[in-house]
């Protein structure tokens, strides 16, 4: 277990190693990487008059310390984890590329003038929304006045039929009693 952990490590001092020494030819074998270490601090501590190049390696040095970690494993079986994971991801991250590329088409429109008037015309929206409200209910008044209206002339209407049919039963029963007195008379 413990040559396991001591390959892991020098893997991981070779790797920095390389990341450090990435421009010089000849690699120093026979100094300590701590000693190494203390050196390239003392050149960055020096050399750090507001340069860009030494901020992109001072960026970087997030994953410097992650190399130097020791519970860090670089294996085989956490790659093949990593990329199931991302394989699973794909089709959502598919889908988040398209609705990206779909906002980047729409984006002429929504920096359009109008949609940024929006909140400036917000007040007169309300405004609007308001007067609309207040006619949507006038007219449901109105609608049910004349509902009500209509339901009263029906029944007048019922009614006066009601009346006009006993009328006519009332007419035809004297033109009857009419007619059989005439016929008994004769």
């Amino acid at each position: 277990m413990d040559d396991i952990v001591f390959a892991i490590m020098e893997r991981r001092v070779a790797a920095l190693e390389q990341m450090v020494f990435k421009g010089l030819k000849d690699i120093p074998k026979n100094q300590e990487v701590t000693e190494l270490l203390l050196q390239a601090h003392t050149m960055i501590a020096s050399s750090l008059s507001c340069r860009e190049t030494i901020l992109s390696v001072m960026q970087r040095m997030a994953i410097l310390n992650g190399y130097l970690d020791p519970n860090y494993i670089d294996s085989e079986l956490e790659l093949e984890v990593k990329k199931q994971y991302i394989l699973e991801l794909h089709p959502e991250l598919k889908k988040q590329v398209e609705l990206v590329a779909n906002i980047e088409k729409l984006k002429p429109f929504a920096d359009s003038p109008n949609i940024s008037q929006v909140t400036d015309l917000s007040d007169k929206l309300e405004e609007l929304t308001i007067t609309n409200l207040n006619t949507y209910e006038e007219s449901k008044t109105v609608t049910d006045e004349v509902l009500d209206s209509l339901q009263r002339y029906n029944d007048i209407t019922m009614t006066t039929r009601l009346l006009f049919a006993e009328l006519d039963m009332r007419v035809t029963e004297l033109e009857l009693s009419e007619n059989t007195k005439n016929l008994l008379d004769d």
